[in-house]
């Protein structure tokens, strides 16, 4: 749901509760990942900050970095966009550029205290690279093209308002990135096999597994596709937008 209109910089910049929900989650999702599995917390040996001025890390991968840059992108972008109705442009980049850098500064220093964690500042440079860079992308195309622009008259034009209907786009999002996990089927959210006691007895040949694998992949579409079709003002704004 977006609300109240502002001018600023010559755009219009309206506040997102959407944008706000997929913030907040975003941002839970960061700690989460982060601070895993948040067990075995021990006072460290060392001074805290020590990691701040210490030398780069003598060993480290291109694909760490930059998984950290990118990591913080969208942290850097949300914000901006969470504060451009309230602030200029430039002045809530540069608000959420130092907000995301001291959030990955407060998850640095927590790693200190978790054994199976290595606080880095080669990881904090990455991520305040990210967050700029974010920020600068909201900046560019985050007024016009999602708080004020195509993206939000597609959204007023083609699905109902309200709140509900925001909480269902955050969860249709939140699938979305489950999706990234290789060691999940297609669509195959949510397993609770280790839930369930096992049958003895039971074999599956290959071709019943591939049923059960294509059950499950249809299973999960139709839910989605139901999802659409309950938020969408038509059948055809669910399958053809």
């Amino acid at each position: 749901m977006i609300e109240n209109t502002s001018i600023q910089d010559g755009l219009f910049a309206r506040r997102s509760r959407l944008v706000g929900y997929l913030t907040v989650t975003y941002l839970v999702l960061v700690i989460y990942t982060s601070l895993h599995p948040f067990s075995e917390w021990r006072a460290p040996a060392q001074e805290v900050r020590i990691f701040l001025t210490a030398p780069w890390p003598a060993y480290f991968t291109w694909a760490d970095l930059i998984i950290n840059v990118v990591a913080y992108i969208p942290t850097g972008a949300l914000l901006t966009l969470v504060l451009m109705p309230y602030l200029r442009s430039a002045s809530a980049a540069t608000l959420a550029t130092v907000l995301a850098i001291l959030m990955s500064l407060t998850i640095e220093v927590l790693q200190v205290f978790l054994p199976g964690r290595i606080p880095s500042n080669a990881d904090l440079l990455c991520n305040g690279i990210g967050a700029l860079v974010g920020a600068s992308l909201a900046v560019a195309i985050g007024g016009r093209g999602i708080l004020s622009g195509r993206l939000y008259r597609l959204r007023q034009r083609h699905f109902y308002p309200g709140t509900a209907v925001d909480i269902f786009f955050l969860l249709l999002a939140l699938w979305l990135v489950t999706q990234l996990n290789a060691d999940i089927r297609l669509f195959g959210n949510g397993d609770v096999r280790h839930l369930l006691p096992a049958l003895p007895g039971v074999g599956y040949t290959p071709r019943a597994y591939a049923l059960l694998d294509a059950s499950i992949t249809a299973m999960s579409f139709c839910g989605v596709a139901l999802m659409l079709t309950t938020i969408s003002r038509s059948v055809r704004t669910a399958f053809c937008q």
